[in-house]
């Protein structure tokens, strides 16, 4: 298949808003678990419009066309299925999920939809707009090359998050101070220097051995087991936890992320560098630098002025091994500010190491490169 023209999360997102108003349909390309159907259903709620998804690949044809009903009179008629009798209603999102995956009739059912904006007997409103999305045929059973007659009616977009969006969307995650946020900011800080945590396409031969891997929406799935496991009494230390995340994003990126968190017995408790971030040991090694940018993704949770003074004595110059921990230090510290602490005892420190911090990363950057 052709290369497709990339977008990240926020590109898409301007793609849908554009489309909207001019009326042209799209057609998001993707790897399982990098986000589709959560992008046009965020970007729906976020519009106010409703968001009628049909899952194509379950289909019938009736289900797009409506089911024929016969009249007393001879004639028949087509019952729509309910989201097509709401996108004729009222101005909705139309998503058309799965959409390579169904059956080659309801892909041909769906043309005259995207086309003519027609379901069977029904014409949809005016202001509903169709959009679709596809895994790439070569990582899905079943899957099928989009037909010509589609890739003539729609703009098609291969979606490919960056690791700073899937960062961010990490570090949202579960309301504040619970244990899914502590373990989803703790991950995108590692991100800062493990991007290769996330795996955007399967590995090689995954489809044909069924084994899981580490795509964005494994690795938060994995993470609410996790959480849902810790709080509910077990220790950090219990292996089972590995065994529910490997579940989720396979154990090789779950034995290393295990393996970052083990290192960390090398490093101040938490609650050691909040209350003294000036004097607590500091990482000696690039393995333990890396286990310090979760650990201080959790300081920031409850002190973040804690957390700057402690990442300013990491990595002091390029020539140090950890200098590019200390710039992926500073990037994920970047998203905790100090404002809303003055009344932290190392604020003041805080603001000092905040300026050298954010003023250095620039030069170590290049002098690292």
């Amino acid at each position: 298949m052709a290369k497709l023209t990339e977008v990240s999360i926020a590109e898409a997102q301007r793609a849908l808003r554009s489309a909207m108003v001019a009326d042209v349909p799209i057609h998001f390309v993707g790897p399982p678990g990098v986000g589709k159907s959560a992008i046009v259903e965020a970007f729906a709620r976020d519009a106010g419009v409703p968001c009628e998804t049909l899952l194509l690949s379950l289909c019938d044809p009736t289900d797009v066309g409506g089911l024929p009903i016969a009249q007393p009179d001879g004639s028949v008629v087509r019952l729509p299925l309910g989201q097509i009798a709401r996108a004729a209603r009222g101005p909705v999102i139309l998503f058309g999920d799965e959409y390579t995956t169904a059956p080659p009739s309801v892909q041909n059912a769906f043309l005259r939809v995207v086309l003519a904006r027609w379901a069977g007997d029904v014409r949809l409103h005016s202001g509903t707009r169709p959009i679709l999305a596809s895994n790439p045929p070569d990582q899905t059973s079943g899957g099928s090359e989009t037909p010509l007659a589609m890739i003539g009616r729609v703009q098609t977009f291969a979606l490919r998050p960056t690791v700073v969006e899937v960062s961010s969307y990490m570090a949202q995650l579960g309301p504040e101070e619970s244990t899914l946020r502590m373990l989803g900011v703790d991950l995108a800080a590692t991100l800062e220097s493990r991007p290769d945590l996330i795996q955007f396409d399967p590995p090689a031969g995954t489809l044909q051995s069924g084994t899981p891997w580490g795509a964005p929406r494994a690795w938060e799935r994995g993470l609410r087991h996790v959480t849902a496991e810790l709080d509910s009494g077990a220790p950090e230390s219990d292996p089972f936890l590995a065994t529910c995340l490997a579940g989720a994003i396979g154990e090789d990126m779950a034995g290393a992320w295990v393996a970052i968190r083990h290192v960390r017995g090398k490093l101040p408790a938490r609650a050691e560098i909040v209350r003294d971030p000036k004097g607590s040991k500091l990482p000696t090694d690039v393995e333990s630098g890396v286990g310090a940018l979760g650990l201080l993704a959790q300081v920031a949770l409850e002190d973040p002025c804690a957390a700057w003074v402690y990442g300013a004595r990491v990595g002091q110059g390029p020539s140090d091994p950890l200098a590019e921990v200390r710039i992926a230090l500073t990037r994920s510290l970047i998203r905790h500010g100090i404002e809303s602490s003055r009344k932290s005892k190392h604020y003041a420190d805080a603001t000092r190491a905040r300026v050298v911090m954010l003023g250095a990363i620039g030069r170590d950057a290049a002098e690292v490169a």
